[in-house]
């Protein structure tokens, strides 16, 4: 009676390892993921706006009278507004402002999955929730019009596929960033190029040429292009843009001359006007409790599992990369804007050292009171994300909720400081 009471015992629990627990590891990783996307759901909806009249403004330049800067998307998008009246074209650029976030947002997610590894889960889903509740996904929900959330997703595919050793698509997708706006070339380049050599490391010396040459040439081409553009662009080009613009009544007088400003002001205009501000920028005082408890523990957490990888000389490589987006303090004036742009690229260099392969086998294991340490961190940033207002453009701050904070405010005309200059 005892042995036929063990067979049935067998029988019932799989071969005696006991009984199935529920959720397996599919179905964990399945409740952790929906938890990432709620926490995401909820901190978006706190700035979500749609586009406004400087972005639309933006999505109607094309390479139609020549070669500009941001005019990819502008091309792209003309057949479908080319015999549109303005109401159709502010609906038509809204749609596809709100296709763009949906893109933006699924890669996010989808990064933030992949960084959940087996052998430090407690700290990368610490991590998860540091930045999907982070400053950045407010501001990127305030930003839905402007191709900032397009060019953070092409950033995240672009790191993974260098991670994975696909330099050519890497590059290739780099320069479409490029193109979309030029910023990308300190916010997205700089991580695809850090875990590109993450991955060459493994190569002989004599085999990185050709890697190398894959990854940089297309995004090289792309940026001496724009450059190119900036210097040599005719006021009569301009002029002719602007009139195109005016003449479909999307936007009044006013948004025209700005969401056309960087086409009269290149990069060498905007480094002599700002760079006197630089140092004001980056000590302002009303960011510090924004950036710096969600950054510091991204940086710490990326540190941490460099080391754990047996890769401590890359960790100041990655600090360095991580924070280059401040460079552009030097010359641009959206403060608020550039602030919060490393928490984004700190966790997307993280992202790149977590889809590294192989890199699960010879980890050494993170001590104790690392893990203490850096969950004390995050559980500080997530409070500080839960609790802070964001500062966002047009002086606003987030909290009123979804679509309720799109106002635009009164023309003005440019004023000669960046102080009182109006952020649109």
């Amino acid at each position: 009676m005892t042995t036929g009471r063990s067979e049935d015992r067998v029988q019932l629990t799989g071969r005696g390892a006991g009984p199935r627990r529920w959720p397996g590891p599919a179905g964990r990783k399945f409740l952790l993921v929906s938890g990432l996307t709620a926490l995401y759901a909820v901190t978006a909806s706190r700035a979500l706006r749609p586009p406004n009249a400087y972005s639309i403004g933006h999505w109607l330049q094309s390479y139609e009278h020549g070669f500009i800067k941001r005019g990819l998307l502008g091309t792209a998008l003309r057949p479908l507004l080319r015999s549109e009246g303005p109401e159709q074209i502010r609906e038509t650029v809204a749609l596809v402002s709100f296709s763009v976030f949906a893109l933006f947002s699924l890669a996010m997610l989808l990064a933030a999955a992949k960084t959940l590894r087996r052998d430090n889960r407690l700290v990368s889903l610490a991590l998860a929730v540091v930045f999907l509740g982070s400053p950045f996904v407010v501001f990127s929900a305030h930003l839905n019009g402007y191709f900032d959330p397009l060019i953070a997703a092409l950033a995240v595919v672009a790191v993974y596929l260098a991670s994975r050793g696909r330099w050519l698509a890497a590059g290739l997708l780099s320069s479409l960033g490029i193109l979309v706006h030029e910023m990308y070339a300190i916010t997205g380049m700089p991580m695809v190029v850090f875990c590109a050599a993450l991955r060459l490391g493994e190569l002989d010396a004599r085999a990185r040429w050709r890697p190398l040459l894959e990854l940089l040439f297309a995004p090289a081409l792309a940026l001496i292009a724009v450059l190119a553009s900036s210097l040599l662009q005719s006021d009569e080009l301009v002029l002719a843009i602007r009139a195109d613009i005016a003449a479909r009544g999307v936007i009044d007088e006013h948004w025209v001359g700005m969401s056309t400003y960087h086409l009269e002001h290149g990069f060498l205009d905007n480094l002599r006007e700002q760079h006197r501000w630089a140092w004001v920028r980056l000590s302002k005082k009303s960011l510090n409790f924004v950036v710096y408890p969600a950054l510091i523990a991204l940086l710490l957490g990326a540190s941490t599992r460099l080391l754990q990888l047996g890769r401590p000389r890359s960790v100041p490589l990655y600090i360095a990369f991580a924070l280059s987006p401040w460079l552009m303090h030097w010359f641009a004036w959206d403060a608020e804007r550039i602030a919060i742009l490393p928490i984004f690229t700190a966790f997307l260099g993280f992202f790149g050292i977590c889809v590294l392969p192989g890199t699960t086998r010879g980890a050494r294991p993170i001590p104790r009171s690392t893990v203490a340490t850096v969950l004390v961190v995050c559980t500080i940033a997530a409070f500080a994300n839960a609790w802070t207002k964001v500062p966002l453009m047009d002086g606003q701050r987030d909290g009123e909720g979804p679509f309720s904070i799109g106002f635009e405010p009164e023309p003005e005309p440019l004023p000669a400081t960046p102080q009182s200059r109006p952020r649109p």
